[in-house]
């Protein structure tokens, strides 16, 4: 066990070393290495233009104020071979990628993090089908169990039952009155 330990410390280590050095063939050509992402870029520097005058933008010492540029520069094409134009140091290339996976640890934090998270969306998305079936099964049973009103009487059907309605207490009006 160990020597594991051990070995992983020695692997580490150099793996930090060989990020911290500036690799002649890579500097040649311009590129630095993103260590969280293993991603090449090449870094320029430009002045800051004053958007209303159109003249560089100096600090209080009188410096031109100047902003860095990454641009991320994909070093190999869909298949994973090298472009023609880093083909000859590959090997460095290689060695820089591989120290910034090994640098970013055994076990990829961000990754179990998503997916710790997409488990937590995952669980609240299935509480909430639980809810909308128990709130649609519900609402079947309120559906089921309601009687609609019977079909509403048209105004002459109205005036017609009443009519009759008078014509009976008018009946009952004049018997009352014969007695």
């Amino acid at each position: 066990m160990t020597t594991v330990k051990s070995n992983t410390t020695n692997v580490d280590e150099k793996a930090r070393r060989i990020l911290r050095a500036v690799l002649p063939s890579l500097a040649s050509k311009g590129l630095n290495i993103e260590s969280r992402t293993g991603n090449f870029f090449k870094a320029t520097s430009e002045d800051v233009i004053d958007e209303v005058t159109g003249k560089p933008v100096v600090d209080m010492d009188g410096r031109r104020v100047q902003k860095v540029r990454r641009l991320v520069v994909e070093v190999t094409n869909e298949e994973g071979a090298y472009l023609p134009e880093y083909a000859d140091i590959a090997d460095d290339i290689a060695a820089k990628r591989a120290a910034a996976i090994v640098k970013r640890g055994n076990e990829p934090e961000g990754l179990l993090r998503a997916l710790a998270e997409a488990r937590e969306k995952v669980a609240e998305l299935d509480a909430a089908i639980v809810a909308y079936r128990d709130q649609y099964d519900n609402a079947c049973a309120v559906v089921e169990t309601y009687n609609l009103p019977e079909k509403p009487a048209t105004l002459s059907e109205t005036v017609e039952r009443q009519a009759e309605e008078i014509e009976k207490l008018r009946a009952l009006l004049a018997e009352l009155q014969s007695k």
